[in-house]
């Protein structure tokens, strides 16, 4: 045989060598997870895992999204606590709103989370509609706000709703919601950021490449999660009482770092249009219960200010009502969403937002 035929063979033998050790390997794996299954430890759920038909009920109102994870489901209506919700066909807490506002019209787009859409009250009791009211009672135009809050939402996920979809409401300002949360909890939720692949009902693992998303879906996967018990980690590490530490954790500035990328990168969008903007920070219960030192709002009024970017912080806002304005750590009572509106009308005057349109 010739030395060049002989190095074919020799190569070929090697290639069937590879294939047959990565077929068994697959083989093995495959073993893995039809044992681990039968065994019934399947892989991760893809939903919350609940027998109350109610809650599982608020799981419809989201629908999956390939570029922000999940929106609300347009025209869904239901119960949350006492508040009725209603979404409209832009999927928005809204009413219906024509896209092209009235000449002389005051109008403001809100961005946010779950404070701004309303949680556990009504659409009129949350503060954008509120701040709308105060508005209206004290500019010399009509006003109207629109409530664009989703709850789970981050700033990289309302700078792309308003890419989206918001700009074509032609507003005459914006209003951020950011609560502390928006730092962290990507880290803890979302499967892009090597979270949990469920929030909020909706599987997240859709912003991933299939073969990934094979893996989230194993039960090898999901029983080697529970076993090194990371998701326990994750959430005390990025836990928001860990923004109040100091100093900062590497993983939390890091959070810190990327949440002020995506903030300035929503300020920029808006500044390019001509539209101002205006960052309001609510805060969490325990910190005011605790008199804790407000280290994150004060580094987010600071960062704001050097990036000359309108920003207000509601914790002496909050402060003085305690319990009466905040049903939970984070999600404002009706006196909280009336405090915070008329805090930001206040600050929305003494900025002198006026419309764009002419009467």
């Amino acid at each position: 045989m010739s030395t060049s035929a002989a190095g074919r063979v020799a190569r070929l033998s090697r290639g069937r060598r590879l294939v047959f050790a990565c077929g068994a390997v697959l083989g093995v794996l495959l073993l893995l997870e039809g044992g681990l299954r039968l065994a019934g430890s399947g892989p991760l759920p893809r939903r919350p895992i609940n027998t109350n038909a109610a809650l599982l009920y608020q799981y419809t109102k989201f629908v999956p999204s390939e570029r922000r994870l999940w929106d609300l489901a347009p025209g869904w209506i239901g119960r949350e606590g006492q508040g009725t919700v209603r979404i409209n066909r832009m999927g928005l807490r809204e009413r219906e709103i024509a896209a092209a506002p009235l000449p002389g019209t005051f109008r403001l787009l809100c961005l946010g989370d779950s404070v701004t859409f309303g949680y556990l009250v009504e659409a009129e009791e949350a503060w954008p509609r509120r701040l709308e009211v105060a508005l209206q009672g004290a500019a010399t135009e009509p006003a109207q706000t629109i409530n664009a809050g989703v709850p789970g939402y981050s700033p990289f996920q309302e700078l792309d709703w308003l890419r989206e979809q918001g700009w074509a409401y032609g507003p005459d300002g914006i209003v951020v919601g950011f609560v502390l949360n928006d730092v962290v909890e990507r880290y803890l939720t979302l499967a892009a950021y090597g979270g949990d692949s469920t929030v909020l009902g909706v599987d997240t693992t859709v912003t991933l490449n299939p073969l990934l998303r094979l893996v989230r879906r194993s039960a090898l996967h999901g029983t080697l999660t529970r076993l090194r018990r990371v998701q326990a980690r994750r959430r005390e590490e990025y836990s928001v009482r860990r923004l109040f530490d100091e100093p900062l954790s590497e993983p939390v500035a890091s959070a810190w770092s990327a949440t002020e990328q995506e903030l300035a990168q929503l300020a920029g969008e808006a500044a390019g249009r001509g539209v101002p903007l205006l960052l309001v920070l609510f805060p969490f219960r325990f910190q005011i219960e605790e008199r804790l030192p407000a280290r994150p709002q004060e580094r987010l009024m600071a960062w704001a200010r050097q990036h000359r970017i309108a920003a207000l912080d509601l914790t002496p806002v909050f402060a003085p009502l305690g319990r009466a304005g905040l049903l939970d750590q984070d999600h404002p009572t009706a006196a909280g969403h009336e405090a915070a509106a008329q805090a930001i009308a206040t600050e929305i005057l003494r900025l002198g937002w006026r419309p764009r349109r002419g009467a």
